[in-house]
């Protein structure tokens, strides 16, 4: 027989107490997100490996998987834009465990430029973390005649042009179309299922040139199969000091001031503190030494945002890139 003392009394008192804390804070509202995560997390990736996005999504899943102590499996759907991606990660449970990493402006800009997609954009898909991608590269082939994007533009008033996008509806799609208006061309948008595979028709010469990021541009820029003759953003490139940007080429359409960014959504509903924890994470990944070897191989200043941050930055940009969609016409379906 067990002798129930002072302090024995007082311990089984306190056992009992947490026993109950615990049991009450299961069926407790954010009770989700305090057991977050008790099971393997899932990324999907609207594009095929090889892309920025695919290295992010690794890149930071594996820093997730470390802190959790979790896996974080990446599974990559390429297709429509990121459409398949994030349809199947709108349509799964709201609970932290999918997740989806694609552009933007397949979520921004797809309600005008789609007149029919399998989600609701607003009600369906919440930003997590907003991931900076770096400056946009427009490449030609090594042989190609044009050495900045003002020649190429010259260039392509006497000989039919194409440039390469990773997706329909992509800021790069956007970036043609601004081009083709403002300076008289009918430059043809080529699109593809991921960066990767458009960098290598545009280094064969199938395309003239490609617009993509510094990460997917590199490998074969550095093989000299690629010559950059633009980056589309306000300052240079640190990865490549030497090229000038399209405004330093008079190229001043508002798009160049508009940040394009990559991004971790999750479904709507899926509770505040899993979303703040997944972005922290994020953030936290940029300051550790595989984060910044990841962007100062990739070019990449900035660093991911918080979750508060993701979202108050989509409601100031979001209506912008809609509006600029809106304005050009871009339709696809």
């Amino acid at each position: 027989m067990h002798r129930h003392t002072p302090s024995r009394r007082r311990a089984l008192s306190a056992a009992a107490g947490l026993a109950a804390t615990v049991v009450t804070g299961l069926h407790a509202p954010g009770a989700r997100a305090q057991a977050w995560p008790s099971k393997p997390i899932r990324i999907l990736v609207g594009f095929p490996p090889g892309g920025t996005a695919d290295a992010y999504a690794r890149a930071i899943g594996e820093h997730i998987a470390e802190r959790v102590g979790q896996p974080v499996v990446v599974e990559n759907r390429p297709g429509a834009a990121a459409m398949i991606a994030l349809d199947a990660m709108a349509k799964s449970p709201a609970d932290g465990y999918t997740i989806a990493l694609a552009p933007t402006s397949s979520y921004w800009q797809s309600r005008v430029v789609f007149k029919k997609i399998p989600f609701d954009p607003d009600r369906d898909i919440v930003p997590v973390t907003l991931l900076p991608a770096g400056p946009l590269i427009i490449g030609v082939t090594h042989n190609h005649p044009a050495k900045t994007m003002r020649e190429f533009v010259q260039w392509a008033k006497t000989n039919s042009a194409s440039i390469g996008t990773f997706a329909p509806a992509s800021t790069a799609h956007m970036l043609i179309d601004v081009i083709n208006r403002s300076q008289g061309l009918t430059i043809n948008a080529i699109h593809y299922k991921g960066e990767a595979p458009m960098w290598v028709d545009a280094a064969s010469g199938q395309v003239n040139a490609g617009i993509g990021t510094f990460q997917s541009f590199s490998p074969l820029y550095e093989k000299g199969a690629l010559r950059p003759i633009a980056v589309n953003t306000s300052t240079r490139s640190p990865k490549l000091p030497n090229v000038p940007t399209l405004v330093e080429q008079g190229f001043t359409d508002r798009i160049l001031a508009l940040e394009a960014w990559t991004s971790l959504v999750a479904p709507a509903k899926t509770p505040e503190p899993i979303l703040t924890r997944i972005a922290d994470l994020a953030v936290e990944f940029a300051d550790t030494p595989r984060g910044l070897q990841f962007r100062e191989r990739y070019g990449i200043a900035k660093k991911p945002t918080t979750h508060k941050e993701a979202r108050r930055i989509a409601g100031e940009d979001a209506p912008q890139w809609i509006e600029l969609a809106r304005s050009l016409g871009i339709t696809l379906d």
